[in-house]
């Protein structure tokens, strides 16, 4: 990792192997430094926004665990509102396998982010944090409706320039 650059795409993705790796060693040898590390280095994957957003929602998942687990509410609540903010990331451009895949993570974040809330007794955040969630999945059912693969598409000079124009307000 100190070899990658902070900027580098996969960053987020390396640090959470590294964050996940720390993690099976605490739940191996039971060490609390150990799983500090773990905990401090999946914080770190949400900093890095040269990264796509799955990893980084990987990573505060994987943190909110661990950090409920260990009942320390408020670093949960914390992460909780920072990993709030990877707001998009599915993409059109991905297959459906992945999208869907992507909009799970996304929605269990959400519910994550919810459940802490709760905990803490923030009714009012937890519910906008389900609706945030809610909010993401209608917008991807909304831009699934605009999908172009129907046959009689396909051939079209028309859903071309169509296209062309959708990626170009993007």
């Amino acid at each position: 990792m100190a070899l990658t650059p902070l900027n580098h795409s996969d960053r987020a993705m390396y640090v959470n192997n590294l964050g996940t790796k720390l993690s099976d060693r605490y739940m191996r040898i039971g060490n609390a430094e150990v799983e500090r590390a773990a905990v401090d280095v999946l914080i770190q994957s949400g900093q890095y926004s040269a990264s796509p957003p799955l990893p980084r929602i990987q990573g505060a998942r994987q943190t909110l665990r661990i950090l409920c687990r260990n009942g320390d509410w408020n670093q949960a609540h914390s992460v909780s509102e920072t990993a709030a903010k990877l707001s998009r990331a599915c993409s059109r451009f991905l297959s459906r396998d992945d999208q869907q895949h992507v909009l799970q993570q996304t929605a269990a974040l959400a519910a994550d982010a919810c459940s802490v809330s709760f905990y803490k007794e923030d009714v009012d955040e937890a519910l906008r944090r389900i609706d945030f969630g809610r909010g993401l999945i209608l917008g991807y059912l909304i831009d699934g409706q605009s999908d172009l693969s129907d046959p009689e598409w396909t051939h079209s000079n028309l859903a071309r320039k169509y296209e062309n124009l959708r990626f170009k307000a993007f």
